[in-house]
């Protein structure tokens, strides 16, 4: 009996063994899975600010030229620029513009961002 139980004793069982690989991998896949969706997340920021500058730039390049810019691909980006008179304004040539910047998000899916604003053109 003392031998048997010095047997058991001298090393690991498989079942512990594949208990503690199965521990092991799905903690390994809970990390990975994390540090996918933080790299995803990271992307569409910056994207998203990227988008953003475009947007920004565009506007400022209406309000310097003071003519409405109808649509432009600059990367992987597309800015369209709308502009509507304001109806409710005293001043002739006050208009709405309004510039929509179009991009693929990190996973795909379609993503834009408006900027709008009132300036004599």
């Amino acid at each position: 009996m003392v031998e048997s139980m010095k047997y058991c004793m001298q090393g690991f069982l498989l079942i512990e063994i594949m208990i503690a690989l199965t521990i092991f991998t799905t903690v390994s896949m809970m990390l990975a899975h994390q540090y996918w969706q933080a790299s995803a997340l990271q992307q569409d920021a910056k994207l998203y600010v990227e988008a953003t500058q475009l947007a920004n730039k565009t506007l400022q390049e209406v309000a310097n030229n003071k003519q409405v810019i109808s649509s432009k691909i600059v990367g992987s980006y597309e800015a369209s620029c709308e502009s509507h008179p304001m109806k409710s304004c005293e001043l002739r040539n006050f208009r709405v513009v309004k510039v929509i910047v179009s991009w693929q998000g990190a996973n795909g899916e379609e993503k834009n961002i408006t900027l709008a604003s009132g300036m004599v053109v």
